[in-house]
Parts: C-alpha cells; structure tokens; sequence
C-alpha cells in the first residue's frame, strides 16, 4: 500500500460570466472607496484620517468582496487585503499631494496629516509624483512677483521643516529647493531680508529664521545631525531601537544637501557665508546707531548663535561693535558718578554719549567728524566740551570726536502755559534752540545760523511747525519767515511746504501734488523695508532705495522723499516717532 499523497487540484477557469461578475464587484468596491476617501477628506482636512480608513477597508470593502467572490480562499483574500490597502495608500497619498502647499504654510497644526503622507509614501511610489506637485505648487503660489521676500524666506524654512517629516531623505523638497534658491538670487533684497529676519526683535510677528538659528544654537550649533552616543546601562537597547528605526532611502533618492538645517541651506544660496555676515554687520549698526540706550542684549544673542555657526574669525567685527556700546554704557556711568561728586550746580542738561570705534564700523555708517557742518550753540558746545575732557580724564591720552549730527535729543518744550516732550534729531534740536535768541528767523538767516542748508533748515522748521511750535509766514517775494507761537497749536499731521525744488511754485500745492505722484511709484519699497526692519530713520530709507530699487530707478532728493513721508504719516500708513523714526502703522 503506497501512502496517501496530497494532491492540489488546479481551480476550474471562470467562465466568461463570472469574469465580467468579478471586475464589476471590483470596480464598484474601488469606486464605492474612492468615494469614501474623497468625502473623509473634506469633512475636516485638517484632522488624520488615514488610521479611519484603513480601518474602514478592512470592515466593509473587504467583508462585501469576501461575500462576492467566496472561491478566493484564504490566500485570496489576504491578497485582496493588501491591494485594497494600496488602493486606500495611493489614493489618500493623492489628496493629501493636492492640499500639500496648504499643509505645509499650516504647519506645524497639521502636523498629523503630513505624518499621514509619509506613512503612504512609505507604502507607495508616490515619492517623485509628491515633489513634482509641490515644486509645481510653489512657483505658483510662492514664487511670484506679488510675494514680498520675507514671505518667500519664512515659507521656505516652514517647506524644509515640514517636509522632513514627510521625506527625510529630502526628495520630496528637492525641487521645490532648487526653484525657491534660483528665485532668491533674483531678489536684490533677499539678502538683506534674511539678515533683518535674523537681527529682528523678539516682538512681533513669527520670525522662523531666528526660531530655526536658536534650536540650532541649543542643539549645538552645528547645524548637522549628531552622531548617536550609546553611554551607559541602556546602551543595547538603544542601538537596538536606533537601528530598528533606520529605514533604506527610496531608489529615487536625490543626493543630500550638506548641511540640512534651514539656515545652512539659506546661505548656501549664494554659495559663501560672507555677503550674509557683511550685511549683518550693515543692519547691526543701524540697529545699534538707532537705539536710546546700551541694552544689547538681543542683538548679542543673535551673535553669538552666528558665531556658533560661521565662527569668532568673520563676526569679530561684530563683537568690536557691541562692546562699544558696552564699554559706553560703563563710561557714562563712570562719568556722572564724577560728576555728581564734584559737588557743582544742577546741570541744565544731562549728555549721554556712545563711543564708536571707527575703524570696526561699516563704511559710511557713521559720517566722520569733519563732515558734520551742524552749528552748536554756545552752551550745547560747552556740555559736550566738559563731557569729552571727563572721558580724557578717565581714558588719557583718549580724546572724543564728535559727530553733532547723530544720535537723538530729548526736549521740554513750554509754549505758553503747556509743555512737549519730544524726541528729535539733533538738527531739529538746534533748529528751535536757534528761536531763544530771535523770535523769528528768515529762511536764509535759520540756515546760516545753524550751519544747515536751505533745504534742511526748511525741513526742520517745517516739523516744528507740525508740532504747533513755530509757524511759518511768507514774506514778499516768496522768502519764508518762521516765528515763534505763544501758545500751542494743533498739529497738522502733514508737511507744511513743497520740496526744495519747488521753491519757485507758487502756493505749492500743483507743485507738492505732481511731487507726491511721482513718489507713489515707490510706496510698495518702502512699506516693504519697514515691514522687515520695524521702523527706519529717513536717512536710511533714502539710501535703500538708492541702492536697491532699479524699477523704476530712484533718482529723487531727500526732500522729495521727505514730504512723501510726510504724507504717508498723513494718511495714517505710517507712524513717525519722536520725528526720527518711521515705522508702519499697526
């Protein structure tokens, strides 16, 4: 007797009907999912929903084919598990690609979901389909000539981290890498918006770059992932869940970018650190120049995360221009410790100076002494002759250099029985100071006495005008004439007169408006600068838009730009503080 053998008998081929019974039951069941899928998706985008339905698939679709197709046999329905499953992982990987943009500027709230697109990468071969649309998607949405730099900047960083939580083998961002960098370097301003972002105030808005340089000081600066350290009595389990973790990178991988970090990758745009660190110092000067006190301690934090990532050497500059204010701060203090020792009379007015060491600043950020041709009154000169031999005192053979035109003054001024205080420039300062002596200057007559030229005298007395302090009277022949008031007026909000070059127009009103037209081109420019910087002074401004706006080319006066200030503080656009600095209006 030979053993009894197990034999597999061949399954009878389907007939033609039950063919066609098959691929009905199939494609109703897919289309019935696909449905399902679409209508889960729009009920709340923002919530997961892949675990759902997956769960769903296996409950219903599955157990309907099951009864349909009861020859399939256990291997059978094992197979149809996984294609439906593929089936649920292709298509959700679809709707999720079509909302990725959407995603990505909601991050990190949607958070769950993006983890939904990289569990159906991981199951699929979405991968190079997911980069394609989300570089086609942002060079629609994001790289435009509408979208201000700062916007493009942030967006990225927020593209670099949240797609690391869908790819991290970076593939999926690849492209749209490549084509944010290429539009970067077409911006003139990219370079000095990602520098402002950086030296930006804790206060405010969002700021990603500063967020991103900071984690990456905390974890080291290095801007790289650590090598994992396995220390201790739990070190065969970490190497275990390290390397149960470790995943092959996909066949279509593109070549990693060295240094991952979103800052890296922003300087890697220009391919060198050193136009990022020269226009760093650029901005930290104006920031520190602007300030009306020695506290630096945001602005040393931001440099010492820089220093963490592109080292003492480059930034050593940097360093030299905060401890001047530093060193400044402790010097004043030392100097009205003296003073107060010396048991002389109440001061009439309390000088605080910051000391620059020349050499170490930016080119044309401070002007050099001989250049300032402000005419000091008496007594202004006096305090700041008896402040700078105190500081040779302390400092000998150390003599100060002043530079009359910067920094801020701060004025009590009584007009009748009512009082401002203001904080204004120093030009505008020795412009009033001039109104002790006479009680009414000719326009001439003011910029001689003060060693300013027509135009700026005109400026200056205009602001005081503004401010209900002096008015402005016109004399036969077109010759203005400025006077005291003996009580306070309203202030007109405005500037009061036409540029310097529209002298000869009379009243100044056709003259003034053709003005503000012609200036209209460049509003966008300069609402753009004080969204990155916060406030700017006028100086600065007319510089900016010197250097960086080609289109159409910035050929106007500081007067020009002046009165359209002026006018956009009219318009309640902007905001001018203490006459110095202008900033947009919240």
């Amino acid at each position: 007797m030979f053993p009894q053998q197990n034999t597999m008998r061949p399954r009878p081929p389907r007939t033609f009907h039950q063919e066609l019974s098959v691929e009905a039951a199939v494609a109703g069941t897919l289309s019935h999912l696909q449905a399902h899928l679409e209508e889960r998706a729009t009920r709340n985008a923002s919530a997961p929903w892949l675990a759902e339905a997956l769960e769903y698939t296996a409950s219903w679709p599955l157990r309907l084919l099951q009864q349909l197709l009861p020859e399939a046999g256990a291997s059978g329905w094992h197979l149809w598990e996984q294609r439906l499953r593929y089936f649920v992982y292709e298509r959700a990987g679809l709707i999720f690609t079509d909302s990725l943009f959407d995603l990505v500027v909601d991050f990190p709230d949607s958070l769950p979901t993006l983890h939904d697109l990289r569990a159906c990468l991981e199951n699929t071969s979405l991968l190079s389909h997911v980069a394609q649309c989300f570089a086609a998607a942002t060079k629609k949405r994001l790289l435009h000539p509408g979208a201000a730099t700062s916007d493009i900047v942030q967006q990225y960083i927020f593209s670099i981290r949240a797609m690391r939580h869908v790819d991290p083998t970076d593939t999926a961002l690849a492209p749209a890498r490549a084509a944010t960098q290429d539009y970067l370097r077409t911006r003139r301003d990219a370079i000095r918006c990602i520098v402002g972002l950086l030296t930006a105030d804790e206060e405010g808005e969002d700021n990603v770059v500063l967020e991103e340089l900071e984690g990456e000081g905390e974890a080291g600066g290095a801007g790289v992932p650590l090598i994992p350290c396995f220390d201790g009595p739990d070190a065969d389990l970490q190497a275990l869940a390290e390397a149960e973790r470790w995943r092959p990178e996909p066949v279509d991988a593109v070549e990693r970018v060295t240094g991952s970090d979103a800052v890296s990758q922003l300087v890697g745009i220009w391919g060198s650190k050193d136009l990022l660190v020269t226009e760093y110092r650029s901005l930290l000067a104006d920031r520190l120049l602007a300030k009306q006190g020695y506290d630096c301690d945001r602005e040393l934090r931001t440099l010492e995360l820089l220093k963490l990532r592109f080292g003492d050497a480059v930034l050593h500059t940097a360093e030299i221009m905060l401890k001047d204010l530093a060193d400044s701060k402790r010097i004043n203090a030392n100097i009205r410790s003296a003073a107060r020792g010396a048991a002389r009379g109440e001061q009439a007015a309390t000088v605080t100076a910051t000391m620059l060491s020349a050499l170490y600043w930016p080119q044309g950020s401070v002007p050099a002494p001989d250049e300032a041709d402000l005419r000091l009154p008496p007594d202004v000169g006096s305090w700041l002759e008896e402040y700078g031999q105190a500081y040779h005192a302390l400092k000998a053979p150390r003599k100060l250099q002043w530079c009359p035109s910067q920094g801020v003054v701060q004025l009590e001024v009584t007009v009748g029985n009512q009082a401002l205080e203001l904080t204004v420039t120093p030009a505008q300062a020795i412009t009033l100071l001039s109104f002790r002596e006479r009680s009414e200057w000719g326009e001439a007559e003011l910029a001689e006495q003060t060693g300013q030229t027509p135009a700026m005298a005109r400026r200056n007395a205009s602001f005081w005008v503004q401010q209900g302090v002096l008015h402005e009277a016109a004399q036969p022949g077109g010759a203005r004439v400025y006077a005291r008031n003996r009580v306070l007026q309203a202030s007109t909000g405005g500037w009061s007169g036409p540029p310097a070059e529209d002298e000869g127009a009379e009243g100044g009103g056709p003259a003034l408006d053709a003005g503000l037209q012609a200036m209209a081109a460049y509003e966008p420019f300069i609402l753009g600068m004080l969204a990155n910087f916060d406030s700017l002074p006028q100086d600065r401004i007319h510089n900016m838009l010197k250097m960086f706006v080609s289109d159409p080319p910035y050929d106007k006066t500081l007067d020009q730009l002046s009165a359209f200030l002026a006018h956009l503080v009219a318009q309640e656009r902007l905001t001018c503080e203490g006459g110095t600095m202008y900033k947009q209006k919240l």
